[in-house]
């Protein structure tokens, strides 16, 4: 009798706490799911409007055709053809003309570097093997030139990125540096050569290479594009004859395109944080968060259990935070901006609940790239304002109205003078330390200016 009521009273001790955990589940389920259904109808409202604004397409004719063109360079600029396989529309690159542009790059790029780090007019002949590339691909270089200039804007594909995931491979568009680099030199020469129109016509071809890039939603476009256009800005400083609606369109770049532009990539990438949770397993948020470490996915079975409710809230934590970080960017007045600062007091921290974590440094990084090209644009403006008055007049303009005045620095000004020997120069007069150039990185050019007033305005450049 006493073990019977021994069995019995043990049962009991079992049953109760395992009926009680299976009532906890059961409730968390139902209840868990109902919350993350419908705390989900934000995302995916926000996920509808995305889409509204950068639909999913299919390359057009124009970036095909530039494909074929630029392939017979050996720098095919693939427009992505995940989503057109049947067109079978792949150009191979010619082999032989790759070879000559490899054979070619550490001259060019050590060229380029030491033209666009001359924070002057002055253009140095290019070596030898150089002049031979640009000759001999002239003809081919024009093709894809007048292809570019009398078409509609390359659209290159752009798949669905408010359902994409870190692991679906995007385009790389480096071919497209590559290509950049091309324009450049050969905008450098026809500039040193007085061919101002030819060297015009690359550099409107290079501008709508940009503008297919920077109005892309993804950070690797955006992030080529300031590839594209930092060399783009410096070049422009050499240049003569540009037409003033250059002055308006950097400026228009610089208030409201380059700010708007690369503020969509938080939205993107606050959507693969998103789908990356809510597609993650029990064994993901152990190993990947930042309070455990694990080989083996021991508790694959609780997936079923936890999985539906936890990784949608998951998602939706981690959605809404990379929204609010955006938020506190500045959006004005950009040089004020303290990245390490920044990043200190905006740390993107998880709720109490979300075991996976992620850190701001790398968004806030690529925000400084956004500045920094800003300003970059902003002197590039105020030196052709300056050339424009100086063409007219037949020399430097002792004073600019304005000139002065910084959209993107509130706190810091243009210095402009002119000195007794006719040199004039441009500088920031606040010299923000992370804005200013690091050695050994291209992508930098100088903060400063300074030229000797010629009739062409390119070719007796001093420091």
């Amino acid at each position: 009798m006493v073990k019977r009521n021994m069995r019995k009273i043990n049962k009991q001790f079992f049953i109760w706490p395992l009926s009680g955990l299976i009532i906890i589940l059961a409730t968390w389920i139902v209840v868990g799911n109902f919350i993350a259904t419908q705390q989900e109808k934000k995302i995916d409202a926000a996920k509808a409007q995305f889409r509204k604004q950068y639909p999913p397409r299919e390359a057009n004719n124009s970036a095909l055709k530039l494909e074929e063109l630029t392939a017979k360079l050996g720098i095919p600029i693939g427009p992505g053809l995940r989503s057109t396989p049947a067109r079978n529309l792949h150009i191979s690159r010619n082999e032989a003309k790759a070879k000559e542009f490899d054979n070619i790059q550490k001259d060019l790029d050590n060229y380029l570097n030491v033209q666009l780090e001359n924070p002057t007019d002055k253009i140095d002949i290019p070596p030898e093997n150089l002049r031979q590339y640009l000759n001999s691909n002239a003809s081919l270089l024009e093709a894809v030139e007048d292809h570019v200039l009398n078409s509609e804007l390359p659209q290159m594909e752009i798949l669905d990125m408010s359902n994409i995931t870190s692991d679906i491979a995007l385009p790389s568009f480096l071919n497209i540096v590559s290509f950049q680099k091309f324009l450049t030199l050969n905008i450098l020469e026809k500039t040193r050569l007085g061919q101002n129109k030819e060297a015009l016509n690359s550099l409107e071809v290079s501008w709508k290479l940009y503008q297919s890039l920077v109005k892309r939603p993804e950070i690797i476009g955006k992030l080529v594009a300031i590839l594209v256009v930092n060399p783009q800005a410096a070049v422009m400083r050499k240049m003569s004859g540009i037409p003033p609606s250059w002055q308006s369109r950097l400026e228009r770049e610089i208030k409201y395109n380059l700010p708007q532009s690369f503020l969509t990539f938080f939205a993107s990438e606050s959507f693969v944080l998103s789908n990356d949770a809510r597609k993650a397993t029990f064994f993901y948020l152990i190993y990947y968060s930042e309070y455990f470490d694990s080989n083996f996915d021991y508790f694959a079975f609780l997936n079923p259990l936890y999985r539906p409710p936890y990784i949608g809230l998951v998602g939706i934590d981690y959605w809404d935070k990379m929204n609010r970080l955006s938020l506190k960017l500045p959006k004005d007045d950009l040089c004020s901006f303290e990245p390490e600062e920044f990043a200190e007091k905006n740390k993107i921290v998880p709720a109490w609940w979300n075991f996976l974590y992620t850190d701001v440094d790398g968004f806030v990084s690529q925000w400084k790239k956004v500045i920094k090209l800003g300003v970059q644009m902003e002197l590039t403006q105020k030196i052709l304002q300056i050339k424009q008055i100086a063409a007219k007049q037949g020399n430097w303009p002792q004073s600019v109205p304005g000139i002065e005045n910084s959209t993107i620095c509130k706190d810091a000004q243009w210095i402009y003078q002119v000195s007794e020997n006719g040199m004039m120069s441009i500088t920031l007069s606040n010299q923000i330390e992370w804005l200013k150039k690091y050695p050994n990185r291209p992508s930098d050019s100088s903060l400063n200016y300074s030229a000797i007033y010629t009739e062409n305005l390119n070719l007796k450049g001093e420091l």
